[in-house]
Parts: C-alpha cells; structure tokens; sequence
C-alpha cells in the first residue's frame, strides 16, 4: 500500500476521522506509561490523569459477505515514555495509514507504472502485469476453520498463534470424545506407555488448506475447565489466562471506555451458554469446546482478478 503522489490532502484527514478501529488518536497532551510486551499492549496516560488501553495484537475481523476475514493491527508511533500532544496519532493500522514528514496519511493502493499500448494479446478490458507486481498487489486474507470437541475428547497435538505451516499440516490431531471419561483416560494412559506404535490409533486430524501463518485460535466452552479432559482443560486454562492477563492491565490503570473495551476484550474468558436453538457462536453443540482458527495467506494477482486503476 502507498500514498498518492498527488492529492488534495484529503488523505491527511482519514487518520483523524477513522474510528478506533483502525487508528487511536489522542484526546489530550500525555506520555507513553507503559509499554506489556508479553500481552503486546500500550498504556497512554493523559494530563488528566486517565488512561487508555492500545491493543497491538492483531485482531481479525470478518469481511462482510466476502467469505474471508481480515487482520486489523495497529503500530505504535509512540515509545515509552515518550510524550505526545492532543491530537497526535498514537497507533495506526499497519496498512491503511503510514508515517510521513507531515504526518500520517491514507495509503490508496501499490503505486506502479503503467503503459497504455495495443498488442495482440489486448483482449476487452484486460491487464498485463508483471511478476513482481502481481506479489506487491497481493492481498492478505485470513482463512477460518473450526473444530468442535466433545468435553472428553484428547488433543494430542495443537498449533500455536504465530506458527509457520504449510498446505496440508495439521492444525489440530485428536482423539473423538467418548461419553466414558475412564476410557478416555485409559486411552490417555496407552497413548503415552507406548508412544509411537499406536500414534495413528483412534486420531483425527484437521489440515490446513493453505500455506501462511497461524493469526490467531479463539476459543469456546460450554464447560469449567476441570469438567474436561486433561487436554482440553490445559487449552481452555490457557487461553483464558491470556485474557486475563490483559483485563488485569485495564483493571491496573482503571480503564473504563466502552468503546475501546468492545474492541480489546472480544475474546472470552468463561463459560458460553448453548442457545435455545442449541448453538454457540452459530455453531451447533450439545456440550465441549469449539477451537477456530485463522490462518493468513497472501493472495497474488492470478488472471480473473480486477484491478482499479487510479491516475495519480
């Protein structure tokens, strides 16, 4: 993504209309309090004696009707301790906006040069890139799969956020819940006497269709975690944990805006009631863990695709 070479600094306008989901402003003078890298958070701490939370963990977002999502992270402007003025832009997202001598601006599309001419290959309305600029107008998406567990189902393998993988890796090997939690457990138990010889006995295994990067796993429970497996109440416990870590820093500086929270805490660190139609988050469950996660790909130029010219 670039700027315009030319505009009528309409760009330079965006970062400060944008809502917070996509650029944090600050509504007074202040200094960068802290700076969590382990929860990848940043504490603003203004002259009026409040605080707000900047979350720089990516958070994925649903395309609309695309059938994708995408990864909305922002990048601070600011260090630690580090003053700033009302105003100022503290953190904006990674593609949309970028930095410049004066100031942050909108960011319109790849900038490239372009030849208008006639040829024996021109057929109606069509294009013809180069290599190079079918990857720099590649398009970052994130991909959704899901998998639901019953409460004593053993998980004996499992991606982490950040992960490499490729087409075809595993996301997740498991072993299908059984309404008998001491077979479960026996299951368990012969599983780690004899390792690898019965490896492939009773597991399942969910794969990834694409190549990239693990962006992000959220997960559900209808259950406390010691009414699950072993397996399953480790991943549960976890994963909570992790959110409560970054609720304990809200609670730390007494945070209390509503509109950041919406946009900080849509994970969920408790149990999830099946609705009357016998769903949670959409999705269809009696009782256990639903695990979704998200994996992001770049998305070349391939033929089919369009492109929208604009004259700088």
């Amino acid at each position: 993504m670039s700027p315009a070479l030319l505009s009528t600094g309409i760009d330079k306008e965006m970062p400060y209309t944008a809502s917070k989901d996509f650029v944090i402003r600050a509504k007074e003078n202040g200094v960068i309090k802290e700076v969590d890298e382990k929860n990848n958070m940043m504490i603003a701490e203004y002259s009026d004696g409040t605080h707000e939370a900047i979350n720089l963990n990516p958070i994925v977002a649903k395309n609309g009707a695309g059938g994708f999502y995408l990864e909305n992270k922002l990048v601070p402007m600011y260090k630690l301790g580090q003053r700033f003025k009302k105003n100022d832009i503290l953190a904006q997202h990674k593609d949309y906006f970028s930095a410049h001598y004066d100031g942050s601006k909108l960011n319109l599309g790849t900038l490239a040069k372009i030849a208008i001419m006639s040829s024996f290959g021109t057929y109606e309305d069509s294009n013809i890139v180069t290599e190079k600029l079918s990857k720099r107008m590649s398009t970052e998406m994130v991909m959704q799969k899901h998998i639901i567990l019953g409460p004593n189902a053993t998980v004996t393998k499992i991606v982490n956020i950040g992960d490499k993988i490729t087409a075809g890796d595993p996301l997740i090997i498991f072993e299908q819940s059984n309404e008998d939690a001491m077979i479960n457990k026996l299951l368990t138990g012969i599983g780690s006497d004899l390792k690898e010889e019965i490896k492939a006995i009773g597991k399942n295994v969910i794969e990834s269709k694409y190549t990239g990067v693990v962006d992000d796993i959220r997960v559900y429970s209808t259950e406390e975690p010691s009414e699950l497996s072993p397996s399953l109440e480790k991943i549960v416990s976890d994963y909570w944990k992790r959110i409560k870590n970054k609720k304990k820093l809200i609670r730390k500086y007494k945070i209390t805006d509503p509109t950041y929270q919406g946009s900080t805490f849509y994970e969920i660190d408790h149990t999830i009631k099946v609705d009357q139609s016998g769903k949670v988050k959409g999705y269809k469950i009696d009782s256990g863990v639903i695990i979704e996660f998200y994996i992001k790909f770049f998305d070349s130029i391939k033929p089919g695709d369009k492109i929208t010219h604009q004259l700088a």
